[in-house]
């Protein structure tokens, strides 16, 4: 049997699924907004109208899946999305 040593790179690991997991630099200028900030707090910047609902979805999609996982996005994520949570009524 012979082997063959051509790896068609594009089907094994396809470039364009890198630029899918970059941090999105829209995040990059919402995060300072929430960070630190409790679920509470960050539920009172919504009823304000600092920061949209649509806004905190994108950072804990982005925290969770382009971001590497540290406790401060671990714990960033989680306040995000329990707001999510009360803002929803869930």
């Amino acid at each position: 049997m012979k082997s063959n040593s051509y790896i068609n790179f594009d089907v094994v690991c396809p470039v364009q699924l890198f630029n899918l997991t970059q941090p999105d630099p829209k995040v990059d200028q919402l995060l300072p907004r929430i960070l630190g900030k409790s679920p509470n707090q960050i539920v009172d910047s919504v009823m304000r109208h600092l920061i949209t609902l649509a806004d905190l979805e994108l950072i804990r999609s982005d925290l969770n899946m382009n971001r590497p996982q540290t406790n401060i996005n671990k714990l960033t994520a989680s306040s995000v999305g329990l707001a999510i949570s009360e803002i929803k009524g869930e």
